[in-house]
């Protein structure tokens, strides 16, 4: 055989029934096996309550509008993280690091369909994202566009 040349098998594979049937035995005796509870998924992480104080701050911050779009907040309105609690959890509560956004244009950054842009952040989650860490300050370049 050429070095370097295509493998060739030379004797054919050939199943070990023995192996077979003892892998068919347990599938079997496991599909029937009462003891195993079926998998349960943990349920979803509560957030905690926003304090009213962390409410009343952000709304006078933004005039209860709309940071994006600027339409009035008076129903419908969300809280938008700028750093993400997922990676973020001891920023949940922080005032700073949350802005008022309307369902709409919230649903429309989390999809990645028209991102908040970075001009458009207050002044506030910036430098909070700055004291945070570099690796915060990543975060805001990677999920709020600079300039149009």
């Amino acid at each position: 055989m050429k070095p370097g040349g295509p493998l060739k098998r030379t004797v054919g594979l050939r199943a070990n029934l023995d192996k077979v049937r003892e892998f068919q035995r347990r599938a079997r005796e496991n599909a029937k096996a009462p003891d195993r509870a079926p998998l349960k998924r943990s349920p979803p992480k509560r957030r905690e309550k926003q304090p009213d104080a962390v409410l009343r701050e952000i709304e006078k911050r933004s005039r209860g509008r709309c940071i994006v779009c600027g339409a009035r907040c008076d129903v419908r309105r969300d809280r938008h993280h700028v750093l993400p609690v997922s990676r973020y959890p001891k920023l949940e509560c922080v005032a700073d690091n949350q802005v008022l956004a309307c369902v709409q244009c919230h649903m429309s950054h989390e999809a990645a369909s028209r991102r908040i842009r970075y001009d458009e952040l207050p002044e506030c989650a910036i430098r909070l994202a700055h004291m945070t860490s570099g690796a915060a300050v990543l975060e805001l370049d990677r999920h709020y566009p600079r300039g149009c």
